[in-house]
């Protein structure tokens, strides 16, 4: 196979925390008028794959090239139903909800999925005072996250760390999240799209869950919760050092 750049279909998505930074801040042409609030880069979520946009290949999905192709596209001696990672542009004009994706033990325990959704953020651009909601803090255990939860008293529970342009942070699975608003993030993970949401209002188009429906999405959250987490920011530089200073070390 001649393996030329390949350009791939991106799913957008106009959720109601979006604005009109990608295509202000980052030039992206095509997309809808609105709110946009992310773009798939590389996607092979089930029901929102990609396909190659143009060239020899054009019109073959992701999923069929990581099937034909495994070793040249992830690596040699892999194989997976999937390609394994999804990035995204992530316009968080508004402040994301309050929420957390499985870790791979529970998503194959209480999804029937093969894996949940470890991720880590690339601030690209960040306001003046912008924070994130990761992790927990310390000593908060099930019953009183289930009350903050019900208040929607997300400060009472959660850590709210600043955020800055040029800083990565890694969120592993089963992390209770958020970031925003007034920021624009480059986002990598597994490619999932399994989620439970902590917010009263559906994020797709702002529309409030009757009680039922948050009730059960609590219950899932809570199910679904690590507390141990407690991810910090790093500077390029910061994770270029450590990573360099354990090669040092080992030599």
């Amino acid at each position: 196979m001649d393996w030329y750049p390949l350009r791939l279909t991106t799913p957008v998505k106009q959720h109601v925390f979006g604005g009109r930074a990608l295509a202000e801040r980052l030039g992206r042409t095509g997309l809808p008028d609105g709110q946009v609030a992310e773009t798939w880069e590389v996607s092979d979520v089930d029901g929102e794959g990609a396909r190659v946009a143009d060239g020899p290949l054009a019109g073959r999905t992701l999923r069929r090239l990581v099937e034909d192709h495994p070793g040249e596209l992830v690596g040699p001696g892999w194989r997976g139903p999937r390609f394994p990672v999804l990035t995204k542009f992530i316009d968080a004009t508004g402040a994301l909800p309050v929420h957390l994706h499985a870790d791979d033990d529970t998503a194959r325990r209480l999804e029937g999925e093969p894996h949940g959704k470890t991720e880590a953020w690339h601030d690209l651009d960040a306001a003046p005072g912008a924070t994130a909601l990761v992790g927990v803090k310390a000593g908060v255990d099930r019953e009183t996250l289930h009350r903050a939860l019900l208040a929607q008293d997300f400060d009472a529970v959660m850590r709210r760390l600043p955020m800055r342009s040029g800083q990565t942070v890694y969120v592993p699975g089963g992390t209770l999240h958020s970031f925003g608003p007034g920021t624009l993030v480059y986002e990598i993970e597994q490619t999932s799209d399994i989620q439970q949401h902590a917010m009263r209002r559906h994020m797709e188009d702002g529309s409030e869950l009757d009680d039922e429906e948050w009730h059960t999405n609590l219950g899932r959250l809570l199910d679904e919760w690590r507390p141990g987490p407690r991810p910090e920011f790093h500077s390029v530089m910061e994770s270029v050092q450590t990573h360099c200073g354990r090669s040092t070390s080992r030599t």
